[in-house]
């Protein structure tokens, strides 16, 4: 517990905490075919020349192994030939299996995350001096292999009433922590990228794991993605044993070995003095560093391991690269505080001037293409000339500002406020900024006298935040530096952009009216806001014709309307001694976010591309005018008065101008509920968002490989839709032809979606954002220890604590969209978790 001044004595709080945390929400995967790019098992017969080891094997059967996809045999039982097979040295050489589903494997592969949360803090106070000092631990066991986080906080608050007018108070902070593992999550990871992309449903994980340290006598590490028996050259056996894509997922992250170890100190000293009872002015000088090293390791063992596996992995040839980087940011404040009531009227005034630099430098340095010495990692053991980098940035600012407001009779109150920014990243012509607000309150409830109103004020404000332009981007004409030389001449390349030698900063402006309400002694009550907000003029990259030797145009320019309404609620169903129940709740309406222009041109068809998950070959996101903000765009299904248009193979036909909606959504909240009885403490708390849209990756190529359950339903007749039309099978489509005639006929499935990717028609792969997630569930109980007899604790609570227990409701059956991290999509997103932790706080 906080000492507090005045409440002498010493104050201990430990807490002991423990979390198991398991992933949730994987895509649907289909469980009824096996991997590879043919559907029938292939029987195996052994020729010679071949390990004597496989005549074991001969007249079995295997299926395709080369083929990273599931567009393999039906599982139902049958005998074969499992990858692991073709390597001797363990139990399962040279023996057979049953073909089966394994529905969990992907999710089998995943650790359980243990995370360990422990703190003890030291609070004490006396007359004129108040202090605190805590230290908290976390060590945390990741769902990856190889992948934890060890943290440690250092914390002390003093302050110090050094004189009856002057006060002295110190805020240090010194966070150091080290991450080991590999978290990529984007496409063809070696997790996500391939369990819902480029995958085997087939595969056992259990004998992957057992199996993981298995290698030929050559030094091969085994894989599950090897070519068939057929490619096997007893005079070049790697062609055969490696992996022709993939390597073993858990030997992958043995092999590869990424550490980034983090030190922060942040804190500020601050001097308060009174002047008189009326003005204080106080002094704060803030800090916060950061210095980040990393390092990853590749070991060279991956490049004899894999065929054509470096084509989405360089560093596989053997690698290593190390970092450092230090960002130091001060700020010094001086604030001066008027405040004094003169008859009805409070007036309250601040006045302050705020000093901010920002200065990162950062160096790195990794080896390109390969290891002279395998498994030796310095940067003197790369095989070409080392990649090597370098940068600094300096920001500053300096700002004055004055607010205030003034009461009359505690009901009425005007506000303001002016700020005045001169930022280094402006042109000298236009180095500053200036910002206002102003706002009015009015408490109603004093005046009515209305005995169930509790509390009554309408509001109402304008405000404005400013932005610069983004370090060093004027005046522009940066010329980037090769640190690899051409025939011995030094390498430059040219900028693409051309600066607006006139850019300025803007503000965004919001102006926003509200009530808030709350009545029956505060037992219920709401807030009701609406608000409006413009982007105006704000610097932003328009594309401009390529043959000025130009790309894109940095300027000033666009204009972005916004409008929506906030509202609350609470209330206290029960409100007694022994029982009490609260509740909140939020929803938030985006009523409009819409691009009214980019470019001042007379043009109405601009628009820019901001970020995709495929280039702009997928869907992705774009800024047009005339729509809403962030528009998922790009290419479709062609339709005519709304009917898919289809060739002649049955193929939906590609339309590159699909506008599919914007990636925000409409409508967010949450909710919130406490229930407190005889000393139990029940919490929880769920939020929810409807619309927003987003692209899937995953599913693009999931469904493209064979991987999701949508390429093994029943069709319309009730047969497998991968079986042969001819024998009832196929996928039913529909719709018009380029002439607008009716389509009505089925094609085969693998066709049908692998069209989907050829045609570029991406429909079925962008999703809506809608969900409802119970966030937070908590189960606490204040320990009755008194009555047990303890007297060396003040207090004890225990606590057991559920988050992310239940995803209520989602559109999409393949994605938690609470867990999307990009805002366009996602490209191999890892899955969330839900945990289950149980934690105890005793104060001494």
């Amino acid at each position: 517990k906080k000492a507090k001044k005045g409440q002498k004595g010493i104050g201990v709080d430990v807490n002991l905490g423990v979390q198991n945390d398991k992933v949730y929400i994987l895509p649907n995967y289909q469980n009824s075919y096996a991997g590879g790019g043919v559907g029938d098992l292939m029987k195996y017969t052994w020729q010679p020349g071949q390990p004597e080891s496989w005549k074991r094997l001969d007249g079995k059967y295997y299926h395709d192994y080369s083929d990273d996809a599931s567009w393999g045999p039906r599982m139902v039982g049958q005998e074969y030939i499992p990858w692991y097979s073709w390597y001797d040295g363990h139990k399962y050489a040279g023996t057979t299996a049953k073909l089966l589903p394994q529905p969990n494997n992907a999710r089998d592969f995943y650790n359980t995350g243990v995370m360990l949360n422990n703190s003890v803090s030291v609070s004490k106070a006396t007359d004129n001096t108040n202090i605190r000092m805590s230290f908290g631990n976390i060590d945390q066991k990741g769902l990856i292999p190889q992948s934890s986080l060890k943290k440690n906080t250092f914390t002390t608050l003093a302050t110090v009433e050094i004189t009856p007018k002057l006060t002295a108070s110190v805020n240090f902070n010194y966070v150091t922590q080290i991450v080991k593992g590999e978290f990529d999550d984007g496409y063809s990871n070696q997790t996500t990228g391939s369990f819902n992309q480029w995958f085997h449903r087939n595969l056992d994980m259990g004998i992957m794991k057992e199996l993981k340290d298995l290698r030929t006598p050559s030094g091969i590490w085994a894989s599950w993605n090897h070519l068939n028996p057929v490619a096997y050259n007893p005079s070049n056996t790697r062609q055969f044993y490696a992996g022709n894509y993939w390597y073993s997922f858990y030997k992958w992250f043995d092999l590869v070995q990424p550490v980034t170890q983090t030190d922060r100190y942040y804190g500020d000293v601050a001097l308060s003095y009174k002047v008189n009872e009326n003005l204080r002015v106080k002094a704060t000088y803030r800090k916060q560093q950061n210095n980040i090293w990393s390092e990853a390791k590749y070991y060279s063992d991956l490049n004899e391991s894999g065929t054509q596996t470096q084509g989405n992995c360089p560093e596989c040839r053997g690698y290593y690269s190390t970092s450092t980087s230090n960002s130091n940011r001060t700020n010094m404040e001086l604030l001066v505080t008027y405040a004094k009531k003169f008859g009805d009227f409070n007036v309250n005034a601040t006045g302050g001037t705020d000093i901010l630099r920002q200065l990162i430098k950062g160096n790195s340095a990794n080896t390109v293409n390969g290891l002279n010495v395998p498994n030796l990692f310095t940067i003197g053991n790369s095989k070409d000339q080392p990649g090597v980098g370098n940068s600094r940035s300096d920001y500053r600012y300096s700002a004055l500002y004055l607010t205030g407001n003034v009461t009359f009779k505690n009901y009425l109150t005007a506000d303001f406020t002016v700020r005045q920014d001169w930022m280094s990243d402006l042109p000298p012509a236009n180095s500053f900024i200036v910002s206002k607000s102003a706002g009015l309150s009015f408490v109603f409830s004093d005046i009515l006298k209305w005995q169930p109103l509790s509390f009554g004020k309408l509001r109402a404000s304008i405000g404005e935040i400013p932005t610069g332009i983004g370090t060093y981007v004027y005046p522009g004409f940066a010329y980037g530096v090769g640190s690899v030389q051409w025939n011995g001449n030094f390498l430059m390349s040219t900028p693409d952009q051309l600066v607006d030698p006139n850019i300025h900063g803007s503000v965004t402006r919001q102006r926003e009216i509200g009530l808030d309400l709350r009545f029956l002694k505060n037992r219920i009550g709401t807030s009701i806001t609406y608000w409006t907000g413009d982007d105006k003029d704000f610097p932003t990259s328009i594309p401009i014709n390529g043959t000025s030797g130009f790309t894109s145009l940095r300027t000033n320019a666009g204009l972005i309307t916004k409008r929506g309404y906030n509202v609350q609620f609470m209330g206290r169903p029960v409100w007694g001694k022994n029982l009490k129940w609260e509740l909140n709740a939020t929803w938030g309406i985006l009523a409009e976010n819409k691009v009214v222009t980019i470019v001042d041109d007379g043009k109405d068809d601009t628009r820019i591309a901001i970020e995709g998950m495929w280039g702009t070959t997928a869907p992705y996101m774009v800024h047009q005018e005339g729509r809403d903000w962030g528009q998922i765009y790009g290419n479709g299904i062609k339709r005519i008065n709304g009917q898919p248009v289809l060739d002649a193979n049955g193929a939906y036909v590609n339309d590159p101008n699909t506008f599919y909606g914007s990636a925000l959504p409409k409508h967010t909240g949450g909710f919130q509920t406490q229930l407190e009885y005889k000393g139990f403490i029940l919490n929880a708390n769920a939020d929810w968002q409807i619309g927003g849209k987003f692209f899937s990756l995953s599913n693009m190529w999931g469904t493209f490989s064979g991987l999701t359950a949508r390429t093994a339903t029943l069709n319309d007749k009730g047969n497998p839709i991968r079986d042969l039309v001819a024998n009832g099978g196929g996928m039913h489509v529909f719709g018009v032809d380029a002439n607008g005639n009716k389509v009505d006929k089925y094609v085969e499935a693998q066709d049908y979606f692998h069209n989907l990717y050829y045609n570029k028609t991406f429909d079925p792969y962008v999703y809506d954002l809608t969900f409802v997630k119970l966030r937070e569930v908590s189960l606490g109980y204040t320990l009755p220890i008194k009555k047990w007899g303890v007297n060396w604790a003040q207090r004890a609570v225990l606590s057991i604590v559920a988050r992310n227990p239940l995803l209520i409701y989602a559109k999409t059956d393949d994605f938690d969209p609470s867990e999307i991290s990009n805002i366009s999509g996602e490209a191999g997103n890892m899955p969330g978790t839900r945990g289950l932790g149980a934690n105890l706080k005793i104060s001494f």
